[in-house]
């Protein structure tokens, strides 16, 4: 992650937050 900026746009114009996706594991989504 950069320091508090957004990621750079992906081709399509959106941003992601990329993170492992690893880290989802156990996390509660509802």
């Amino acid at each position: 992650m950069n320091a508090g900026q957004l990621p750079a746009p992906e081709t399509n114009g959106k941003r992601y937050l990329k993170f492992p996706l690893n880290a989802l594991e156990g996390a509660s989504w509802g």
